[in-house]
Parts: C-alpha cells; structure tokens; sequence
C-alpha cells in the first residue's frame, strides 16, 4: 500500500505531521482499519521535534506505530485537551509535564478510599493531556498539552519511560514552550481530517473510522457552553450554580458589560479570547465559596461600571523589556528580578528610597482596592482588559495578614501581573494564590521583592544598620529602612546571596516563631 504523509502548522511554532506505511505486522489484527493506520508521528514545538529519538544506536525522526488510537485520542479529548487548565488535585508545578510525571503519593495515615478517589481525579486529567494515553501500547514521547491563559502549553518530559529499552531516548527530553490557540486548533484538526479522510478511501466500510469522521465534524458545532466550562476549572454541578448565579448578577447590566464579563471570543473549533469571569474563576480554588463567586462578581461589575470606553490605562507599555526577558530562559524569579530592575530603570524611579507603590500604580490609573474573601490563601487580584481598566485589590483575611507590608508587597506583586502577565491572556483576571500559575507567582513575587528592595536601597540600609550582620534584628533595620516584612527581606537579601543557605534557614525559624 502507498505512502501517504501530511504536515499541518510550522514547525518552527507548533506543527505535526503524520504518515501511513505498509504494516509490518500485515493480517495480524481483525480490523483492517487498525492494521492499516501503521505509520508516523512527528510533534514540533518552537523547532523541536519532540519525537526524535535514538535507539540500537540509530536516529529516528519519528514514532512508529498504530495511528488509529491516536486520531481517535484527539477528537474524543479535543475540549479538555484545548480548554482545561486547572491541574488535578492541587497545583503542583509550573507545568503539566512536571506535575504530573509522579502519581499522587499515598499519605500517612490516608484513607484507602480518598486515595482512590484522588488517583481517579488524577488518571481523569492525566486521559486528557497525556499523548501516551493514545499510545495504545507504542512508545510515545510523554507529552502533556493544556490551556494556559489564552494560549496551549505544550510540555514533555520523557524521561524514564515504561518499556523503553536501555539505550532509548528522546533527543528533546524536557521542556516547555506556548502556542497561539487558534493555530494549535487549526493544525491539530486539519492533520486528523485529512488522516481520517485517508483511512476511508482506504477502508471505506470501516464503521471505526465512519464514527471518528462523524466526530470530527461535531467539533465545529456550537460547544461554547461546555468549552467555557472547562475553561472555568469546575466542576459540573458547581459551574452550572457559579455561572447562573453570575448571569442572575449581571441581568440588570448593559450588554456591553454582560458581553465583556460573559462571552468568549470563538471561531468553531475553540476559544480563542476567554470570557473574562471563566478567567478569573479558573484561577481561585475549585472548592470557592459561592460567597466569594458572589463577591468576585460583583468586584468585576464594579471595575466594568467604573470605566470609561475612551479613557486608556496609562499602563507603560514595556513589551521589549518583557521580550528580552522571556529570551533569556532565566529562571521564574530571576526574571522576575530582572523585570524589577528594568522597570525602576526604564520608569525613572529612585531606587535609593523605598518606592511609594500606591502612589506609583494611581500615576498609571490603576484603581486600587479591597476585596473581602472567605478564601485566605488569596493574597490578592489583577484585572485588566481591553474593555476594563487596570485594577488590583488586596484581601484583608490574606493569611499573612495585611499589614502595611503585607500590602506594599502584594500591590506590587498585581503590579507585575498588570505590566507583564496581559500576554497570557486578552483579559486578564489573576487571583494570586495556590490555584494560580506557579512559575507566574513565584516571578511576581521576585519582582516585588527586587521593586521594593532594590539592592541601593539594601545597601544604604546595611550602612546604617548599627546591629550585626547575618542577625535577626539585623534583617529587622534593613526591613524598616525598606518598609517591608521581615520574612520578605530575608528571603531578597538571601536570593542576592548575602546570606548562606544555613544562615537563612535559622533565620526562617527565628522569624517564624514570632508568629507562633
């Protein structure tokens, strides 16, 4: 039987090509369709051919197996693969590929049937992302693709893969890289229609490939409701109660508002732009409270009321600095002290005085507030969008509490998601706590902490400093000096390697005892 081979997408943004072979293993199956579907499979990602291998000490551009299942994997997880988020259990990793290399481990003294239940949870999701779950018995490099803001995360970890033999490995074990949405959409659905299309003209009575055809074409009805859904990270029940509790909220409001806070932009295989509320409830706990839905609500009519279509931001506009950040491919917090470092230089601001952030946001209309949430390990909330104005609010039940610190640290952590994180999503409505992005916190939090204490300030903090160095009532003068928490400062005066690792970890212990 011929060869046939199509490629869909640039491989030098996100591309996967696909071919059909002659069957090695001919006649051995009872559905020609699956015998048929022998073949290749190369995934590309930011020039990367993550299926390039080595193996009995020879190259291998691509993965060799039954295609079938594979097809079939796409279509039937096309929602969840495209639109979910929201990593099962809790939010381990940065990435889905390090999230969710290990199974969840059994804890001390669990109870057998929680455990089950939560791996249940965790083999749902892992069905979902996983391309090893089409793998069918082949060897496929361990990818995972999900959402990620307004944009698909493609992230691979394939390492220590089961039944590989010894001398067998990718050529691209690890990392990450971003996608445009529509793109991914787009190449995905066209190589799985043109590879569908060939196996019928092959197997032209197969009722295997008739359905996956079928499914294809449903793809392109209307599942606005469900992808939003996905989207939200919840549940069934409590989405369709979040969301009806929401539009009931919003009924007596313009249609632009209704609009903004409740329709996607789509074209007919995703969503392209978030609604806005998917956003924001994608980033809290998925056990939120229906008090703070109803609150978060009603903060977001707020902001929209608030705002007047021809009045801009004021927002700096510093993509080239974020640009040549993001090249580096610096660690999250380094980055994060890197942007710190260009915004007091690109805006002017004196670094050898503690930085008045209040005043620094309202220069850029930012509006700033307060939002009283049940939840207290929300520190805090960024929204913008093309629609909204900037604005950020902090949490008085913050578990850190909300001293003046506290939230001179916090508005400059929203800060940074205000200047920097509106690439990842159109309209951005960032909860800054345990459900959102990892990488994207532990940055905003580097960045507030080099913004409030730039190393001028630490330095003439030190001079002035009449206790020893390397104490606590040290790390306290330097922390009055820059008007930030004590624990804050040590964390900054250690990662600027002022302090070695044990000296940190008895101070730690000296400065957790306070609060116990």
């Amino acid at each position: 039987m011929s060869t046939w081979e199509r490629l869909a997408g640039d491989t030098d943004r996100f591309a996967v090509r696909l071919s059909f072979e002659p069957d090695p293993d001919k006649d051995v199956f009872e559905d020609p369709a699956y015998g048929g579907s022998w073949g290749t499979v190369q995934i590309w990602a930011d020039g990367l051919n993550l299926c390039a291998h080595h193996a009995a000490g020879e190259s291998s551009d691509s993965v060799h197996w039954y295609l079938l299942p594979f097809l079939e994997w796409i279509v039937q997880q096309w929602d969840p693969l495209l639109h979910e988020e929201r990593l099962p259990l809790r939010n381990r990793a940065a990435t889905a590929a390090d999230a969710m290399t290990l199974e969840p481990p059994l804890p001390l003294g669990a109870d057998p049937e929680r455990y089950y239940g939560d791996l249940e949870v965790w083999q749902t999701w892992w069905r979902h992302h996983a391309l090893e779950a089409a793998a069918d018995g082949g060897l496929f490099p361990r990818i995972f693709v999900r959402r990620w803001g307004d944009q698909i995360e493609v992230s691979w970890k394939s390492t220590g893969l089961v039944g590989a033999p010894e001398d067998f490995r990718f050529t691209a074990p690890v990392g990450v890289s971003r996608h445009n949405v529509a793109e991914v959409a787009q190449s995905l659905y066209a190589v799985v229609t043109d590879a569908a299309d060939e196996l019928a003209a092959r197997h032209p009575s197969s009722a295997r490939i008739s359905t996956l055809r079928e499914a294809l074409k449903a793809l392109r009805q209307d599942r606005t409701q469900a992808r939003i859904e996905w989207l939200t990270g919840l549940s069934s029940d409590r989405f369709n109660t979040i969301w009806s509790e929401a539009r009931r909220a919003l009924a007596s409001l313009g249609d632009r508002i209704q609009e903004q806070l409740l329709q996607p932009t789509v074209n007919r295989l995703v969503i392209t732009v978030s609604p806005h509320l998917a956003v924001l409830f994608g980033s809290v706990s998925p056990d939120v409270s229906a008090e703070d839905v109803l609150m978060l609500t009603r903060l977001m009519v707020e902001v929209y009321q608030d705002h007047d279509a021809e009045e801009s931001s004021g927002l700096p506009q510093l993509d080239d600095l974020f640009d040549e950040v993001q090249a580096s491919a610096l660690p999250d917090y380094e980055q994060g002290n890197r942007l710190a470092e260009g915004v007091l230089h690109d805006l002017e601001i004196n670094d050898e005085e503690p930085v008045d952030i209040e005043g620094l946001l309202r220069s850029f209309k930012v509006r700033i507030g307060r939002v009283t949430l049940s939840d207290e390990g929300i520190r805090g909330l960024s929204v913008a969008g093309p629609a909204s104005p900037p604005a950020c609010f902090t949490n008085p039940n913050y578990q850190d509490g909300e001293s003046v610190q506290v939230r001179r640290f916090t508005l400059a952590h929203e800060f940074c998601h205000l200047l920097f994180d509106r690439q990842r999503a159109a309209k951005l409505a960032m909860v800054s706590g345990p459900w959102a992005p990892k990488d994207v916190e532990r940055r905003a939090n580097a960045f507030a902490a080099a913004l409030l204490m730039p190393r001028a300030i630490l330095d003439r903090a030190a001079a002035e400093a009449t206790a020893p160095p390397g104490t606590v009532e040290w790390i306290d003068e330097i922390a009055r000096f820059a008007n930030t928490s004590g624990m804050a400062t040590l964390e900054r005066v250690a990662n600027l390697g002022l302090l070695d690792e044990p000296q940190r970890e008895v101070l730690r212990d000296s400065l957790r005892a306070r609060y116990t």
